[in-house]
């Protein structure tokens, strides 16, 4: 609102007695700074299909079902419901053991996903550490996934079973790949000599 408000600025003029004159500026409204109301996630809005995301800080509504997050002004239970009826109007009358169960199955499919996200970056890390003895003992990139892979593949088949042998089929050995890990270890160590 405070922008629509026209900030009056008078001129005065003063003349001191050995005749200069000052001129000042003087406002005549002053804008209050406001400080900013953050609202709080409450329990009850689990019943409406919201959770929160973000810290205590700075809590923002996200709806459980869409994934759509609100600003922290939205954060009041009439927005949060018309958000359910408009959007989501086939589960507006739903309980909230509904969106619990729908809250707790999105909890286990991010911890899923994070178990996986590990998994790659020990891929990763491992496609690093191939490439790197690769290049140091300078045979050609394609050793990798012609050679390597295939007998770590039967090494941890024999020792740990299928299911370990199927994780190390995710490291990427191509001849590519290992040409780019080359290159940026060779860059990394270029950056840390300078």
């Amino acid at each position: 609102m405070d922008k629509f408000i026209i900030k009056k600025v008078s001129t005065t003029v003063n003349t001191s007695t050995d005749g200069s004159t000052n001129l000042s500026l003087a406002s005549s409204s002053t804008i209050n700074d406001k400080t900013v109301k953050r609202r709080k996630y409450n329990d009850n809005y689990l019943n409406f299909g919201f959770t929160f995301t973000g810290d205590d800080n700075n809590q923002i509504p996200q709806c459980i079902v869409c994934g759509v997050t609100l600003s922290n002004e939205s954060m009041v239970p009439n927005k949060l419901k018309r958000h359910l009826e408009q959007n989501h109007s086939h589960i507006s009358k739903k309980s909230s053991d509904y969106f619990t169960r729908l809250l707790s199955s999105q909890k286990k499919n991010s911890t899923f996903m994070e178990k996986r996200l590990k998994i790659s970056d020990k891929s990763l890390l491992c496609s690093f550490k191939i490439s790197e003895l690769i290049a140091k003992k300078k045979k050609p990139h394609t050793i990798g996934e012609e050679l390597i892979l295939p007998a770590c593949k039967e090494i941890v088949n024999v020792m740990f079973g299928k299911e370990a042998a199927e994780q190390i089929s995710n490291i990427p050995l191509s001849n590519d790949t290992v040409r780019r890990r080359i290159i940026t270890m060779s860059e990394d160590i270029v950056k840390k000599c300078k």
